[in-house]
């Protein structure tokens, strides 16, 4: 059985051009044919540059998806708005199950920028069950990234079956914070793809140095990987095509 994930650090849905639109966003999305859909930087009635939008609604909406999300960032709401919200989202074809939340516990050595958090959640594809996982590591410290490239592999121990978590790590392949999910048995879709796209980098968008967003998978083999161009985020989306083993 296959399975498409797409992993996209949407920026707010605000373009190279610096323009809003969410529904580029969708399209980018649509047209991957992607199953199941790790985003970041996604806004749940944050600020006005984004019409306080409700993001993760607007775009299952929009792609006839289900859709979880889980804010890192809560700010109380202003002008009889609710409270501004700013984090991760999965989307998916099919129902999701048994969801959660984790929050990173920060390194008190150094500083954080923000909360961070791995969001965690079921769903069934062709009679199998798979888990999916979305985060976004911290952009400034290392010693950050690390502890939360720890934490989530210690949670991902402990779940059992086939796994994909997508996300923007703000790491290049050779850190230890990449070599850490590695070493907790994960796949790294772009390293393990034949496809000679696999290395490419997917920030900045129109010159594209670096490899900091991530699919990575257990108990799946890669058939196919890519770097999808698009200037509808500061990030160009990642599309991996996975193949679940028989169980």
């Amino acid at each position: 059985m296959s399975l498409r994930a797409l992993s996209y650090n949407i920026h707010a849905g605000i373009g190279l051009d610096k323009r809003y639109d969410l529904s580029r966003i969708a399209e980018v999305i649509a047209a991957s044919g992607a199953d199941v859909v790790g985003l970041q930087e996604v806004e749940d009635s944050y600020r006005e540059a984004t019409n306080f939008d409700d993001q993760p609604r607007l775009l299952a909406e929009m792609l006839d998806m289900h859709v979880l999300y889980a804010p890192g960032i809560v700010r109380p709401g202003s002008g009889g708005r609710r409270e501004r919200r700013f984090g991760n989202a999965l989307l998916s074809r099919t129902p999701f199950t048994d969801t959660r939340t984790v929050t990173f516990r920060p390194d008190p050595t150094v500083s954080a920028d923000e909360t961070r958090v791995l969001l965690l959640a079921e769903t069934v594809i062709s009679g199998q069950r798979v888990t999916l996982g979305c985060t976004h590591f911290d952009h400034v410290e290392p010693l950050q990234r690390l502890s939360q490239a720890r934490q989530l592999a210690a949670e991902v121990k402990q779940v059992s079956g086939p796994l994909v978590v997508m996300g923007d790590l703000n790491s290049i392949p050779k850190n230890p914070e990449v070599r850490t999910l590695v070493g907790a048995g994960l796949v790294d879709t772009g390293a393990a793809s034949s496809d000679k796209y696999g290395q490419k980098g997917s920030f900045p968008v129109r010159t594209p140095l670096f490899r900091i967003d991530y699919i990575f998978a257990r108990e799946m083999s890669v058939a196919g990987y890519r770097v999808i161009r698009s200037e509808a985020s500061d990030h160009r989306p990642i599309s991996a095509d996975l193949i679940l083993r028989t169980p």
